[in-house]
């Protein structure tokens, strides 16, 4: 099996609207983590696989690997995943998608 690096995320300059309020957060930096923002998403209610894989692009996967005698193979545990998902990249994912007037620290 091969193994995939991840892709480079490209940055995009200015890609939100203006009329997305800044705040400046009063919150210590560690408790300002990107495990705890939550980014509302809108238009995917009602899409099937087919649609929400075209608005957020296809997933991106690695297959989880056991090494054995200095070999990468396929594990055959019931208990583990087969392959590992790699999160959305946001920056190529049309605007439309993206809620303009909240996010959320959880």
């Amino acid at each position: 099996m091969e193994v995939r690096s991840k892709p480079a995320i490209k940055k995009k300059k200015n890609r939100l609207p203006s009329e997305v309020p800044t705040y400046i957060l009063t919150q210590t930096q560690s408790d300002f983590r990107a495990h705890n923002i939550l980014h509302p998403v809108s238009g995917l209610d009602g899409l099937d696989e087919k649609g929400v894989l075209l608005a957020l692009g296809e997933p991106y996967r690695n297959p989880v690997l056991r090494v054995h005698n200095g070999q990468r193979e396929a594990h055959a545990l019931m208990t583990a995943p087969k392959y590992l998902v790699y999160p959305v990249i946001w920056d190529s994912v049309d605007l439309k998608f993206l809620v303009k007037t909240a996010v959320k620290i959880i």
